[in-house]
């Protein structure tokens, strides 16, 4: 500009202005060939830094998923564990009330047990009931037996010892069913 202001070179016209800008703008568009490559090679490390970050993530997802089947593995064996003592704990809890409940039928007359043992039945504790008859000395379960007189108690009684004798088969069924207290004849 200077050389302008001088007058040694002759001022660009306005449409040289706007030539300049243009080529200006085409050389900032089209970069060299160097400039061409660069831009490919950062692009290429921008490709493997990105590879390289999918695959660290992936890592780290697969040890989180082996943590995770880990710990379930290790949840599921816990809950097995867990569920067996609870069983174990119910039965030795049962098992306790039974022996409970038998005491109590033994120390009772003959006609009160046979009635708490009738009332067993007729709510389908049957396997209660003869649980409780299998487990008492023969002496008294003979006793409370021998009050099973009518008709309807005798049929009872079939039942009763018919499930006793199946006690340990799995073959718990009677010609009347599960649960069904027979009506004596003619009722």
């Amino acid at each position: 500009m200077i050389r302008v202001a001088r007058g040694e070179i002759p001022a660009p016209s306005p449409s040289q202005d706007l030539q300049l800008e243009k080529a200006e703008l085409l050389l900032q568009e089209d970069p060299s060939y160097e400039e061409f490559l660069a831009q490919r090679a950062q692009a290429a490390r921008d490709l493997e830094l990105r590879e390289m970050q999918l695959r660290t993530a992936e890592k780290l997802l697969q040890a989180q998923l082996e943590k995770l089947l880990t710990e379930k593995t290790t949840l599921a064996r816990s809950q097995e564990e867990f569920q067996k003592k609870l069983a174990e704990a119910q039965d030795q809890a049962k098992t306790a009330a039974m022996e409970t409940v038998r005491g109590i039928l033994e120390s009772l007359r003959p006609d009160q047990a046979k009635a708490q043992l009738r009332a067993m039945t007729e709510r389908g504790q049957w396997d209660e009931a003869v649980a409780i008859l299998t487990e008492m000395p023969a002496s008294k379960r003979g006793r409370i037996l021998a009050e099973f007189k009518s008709p309807e108690e005798q049929a009872l009684l079939g039942q009763l010892l018919e499930r006793i004798r199946n006690r340990g088969t799995g073959d718990t069924q009677t010609a009347s069913g599960p649960g069904v207290v027979p009506q004596p004849p003619g009722g």
